[in-house]
């Protein structure tokens, strides 16, 4: 079951300056964030304590938001994307 964000909460995403945009449902997040977030995965840093240094709330999102997205983000890698 996804995360349904708030209105205040999208508000203040769209503010973060490593969201590009965001919706009720989903987060789009800069090219520059996931490069980074990539990076700092592969040299060990927990995805967690990666969305906490970016400066994001991860309380708002389920408990394994954040190392399913790098898991995500990494297969797109893998295929070319």
């Amino acid at each position: 079951m996804r995360t349904i964000l708030s209105s205040e909460q999208i508000a203040k995403l769209e503010q973060h300056p490593c969201v590009f945009s965001c919706s009720q449902r989903s987060i789009h997040y800069t090219y520059e964030f996931k490069k980074r977030a990539l990076d700092l995965y592969a040299q060990g840093v927990k995805p967690d304590e990666i969305w906490c240094q970016a400066g994001f709330d991860i309380s708002i999102w389920k408990k394994q938001y954040c190392g399913y997205t790098i898991k995500d983000w990494r297969r797109m890698v893998k295929k070319g994307g």
